[in-house]
């Protein structure tokens, strides 16, 4: 046990000696991340001098505010060298800390994740547009690795390499097709919750977008898809739901009482929930 304590004191004397300041005492109620963000938002970490401390205290402030641990001996070792010699670029670097299984393991949401990207990658807090655009993206199942991206090779990350004098390099695209585009993501997405009443997988996300990119499927096929599938079929709806779902999933609207009640005697006069199904589909309102 003496020898963990005189190790972490000397960590702790090395870290002071580089110009790093250790973690502060945390004021009654406050978490340890909240300790350590507060720290970084109060330019703790600017006075570095060197190059080498520099890279230094980029490093520590990754460990503190992205895992909210001091670093290993071994980690530490490779993040600084790689830095200092320019294999590793401050975007690699940022990555390979929020998309890490220690990171995983912290079981952030939507919401912490993004607020740690603000404070971690563009050194403030998040403003409330950006911290809602960033985190619909993550709810409709685009990846954590697309909002990084988006992050790291920003001009205010660019600034911050600059401070701590670390080589930013730059983020190419990930390979999901869910990440190709917003719009559809958003689309697939929103056909689990309106019509199947639960949130989507990123499983089934991705497939339905690999289907658009890849198989020119279309909004329709979407849509019948998720109405003609097995799934849905067990919740059964009676006609003046179902008819309802059409209107809120197709449509984007609520159905009148007199239009619910149009589709649904049509419904019970013989058509098939398929062939009212198409009639959504294939009208212009579904096509705005």
């Amino acid at each position: 046990m003496w020898h963990r304590k005189l190790t972490a004191a000397l960590f702790s004397a090395l870290m002071t000696f580089a110009g790093i300041a250790s973690v502060p005492v945390r004021a009654e109620g406050e978490t340890a991340e909240e300790s350590r963000q507060q720290e970084l938002l109060n330019g703790k970490y600017d006075d570095i001098s060197s190059n080498e401390a520099s890279i230094r205290g980029f490093v520590v402030r990754l460990y503190r505010l992205v895992l909210l641990r001091e670093p290993d001996d071994g980690g530490y070792k490779y993040w600084t060298d790689g830095i200092t010699n320019q294999s590793i670029t401050g975007v690699s670097a940022v990555k390979g800390f929020f998309l890490s299984t220690e990171m995983e393991n912290r079981k952030l949401n939507n919401e912490e994740y993004v607020k740690t990207l603000y404070r971690t990658v563009l050194n403030r807090e998040a403003d409330a547009g950006g911290l809602n655009d960033w985190k619909n993206r993550l709810n409709v199942c685009m990846t954590r690795e697309y909002v990084v991206n988006g992050f790291v090779n920003s001009a205010e990350f660019n600034a911050l390499c600059k401070k701590y004098g670390v080589n930013q390099g730059s983020a190419g695209n990930t390979n999901a097709y869910r990440d190709k585009n917003y719009q559809i993501t958003s689309f697939v997405s929103r056909m689990y919750t309106k019509v199947l009443g639960r949130n989507a997988e990123a499983a089934g996300v991705e497939s339905w977008c690999r289907k658009i990119f890849t198989e020119n499927a279309t909004g329709a096929d979407i849509a019948q898809g998720f109405f003609l599938s097995p799934e849905f079929a067990k919740k059964n709806t009676s006609n003046d739901v179902y008819v309802k779902t059409l209107y809120r999933a197709i449509l984007d609207r609520e159905g009148s009482a007199k239009e619910v009640k149009s589709w649904s005697s049509k419904l019970s006069g013989g058509k098939t929930r398929k062939e009212v199904l198409a009639g959504f589909v294939n009208s212009a309102e579904f096509d705005n």
